[in-house]
């Protein structure tokens, strides 16, 4: 058997199992649960250096494996091939030659596809948050979270079905369009709940329900009453976002306009 970090795609609890491949089916044994998915819903990922290797489950689930070499050996002894993908990386001309095309896509995305991104943003949202991708994703539309989230928003799967996209077998978070407008679609919903952008980019980040509870148990109506307790990585995230937008825009969360009509 193989340990892994599984994550559910609901919330950014991570779980430790083992990892089993039987009777055609992933298995995944954690303390006070058991999972069995069809490997025909599996898909294993592509290695990559210097990381984990991702496994995506059809239901949003996802595992990370420290141990290349380990699950290399389980995949074989379940006769589990290779893609033509992984094989391709393989060869150090093609490793090579994708480097320098991802290279030349980012220096494109960044260029070129911040003004489109932001004419999709701007149905919804002011089109200053488009800034919000440099914070979550670096600009990197294929950018994924130990939690699960993926795209240049870093959607989670739940809110990109929620929202339309698909995630399986091909992952629409990933396309930065599809990405952009749900990412529009849900921060204008929050900001339409909470009346406050950092309230809302706070809500985008650790969900609307702990915002929501938080609010309540401490009879507060803005960010700075409930900043503290809010996870770690909330608490940088608006300060952050807040950051970016001043020295890229020069404005301030509360001088951003909702567009008209």
């Amino acid at each position: 058997m193989l340990v892994a970090f599984y994550y559910d795609g609901k919330n950014a609890q991570r779980y430790t199992v083992d990892l089993e491949i039987a009777d055609g089916r992933l298995q995944l044994r954690g303390a006070h649960f058991a999972l069995q998915v069809k490997l025909s819903d599996v898909d294993f990922g592509e290695p990559l250096t210097g990381a984990p290797r991702c496994i995506e489950l059809a239901d949003g689930g996802r595992c990370e494996v420290a141990d290349e070499a380990g699950l290399a050996r389980l995949l074989a002894a379940a006769g589990v091939s290779d893609s033509a993908i992984v094989r391709l990386q393989k060869s150090w001309r093609w490793a090579l030659g994708s480097f320098v095309l991802v290279l030349a896509a980012s220096a494109g995305a960044y260029l070129w596809g911040l003004p489109e991104i932001a004419r999709l943003l701007a149905q919804k949202i002011p089109p200053e948050l488009v800034w919000v991708a440099e914070v979550e994703s670096s600009f990197d539309p294929r950018a994924h979270s130990p939690a699960g989230a993926a795209g240049l928003f870093q959607l989670m799967p739940a809110t990109a079905k929620r929202y339309g996209l698909r995630t399986w077998p091909l992952d629409h978070r990933l396309r930065p369009e599809d990405s952009a407008r749900a990412a529009a679609k849900y921060l204008a919903y929050l900001h339409t709940h909470f009346k406050d952008w950092r309230l809302a980019l706070a809500a985008y980040n650790a969900g609307e329900g702990t915002v929501d509870k938080l609010l309540q148990r401490q009879k507060a109506r803005t960010f700075d009453a409930i900043a503290t307790r809010l996870p770690a990585e909330t608490q940088m995230f608006v300060p952050r976002v807040e950051a970016t937008l001043a020295r890229r825009e020069g404005l301030k969360l509360s001088q951003l306009r909702l567009p008209s009509g």
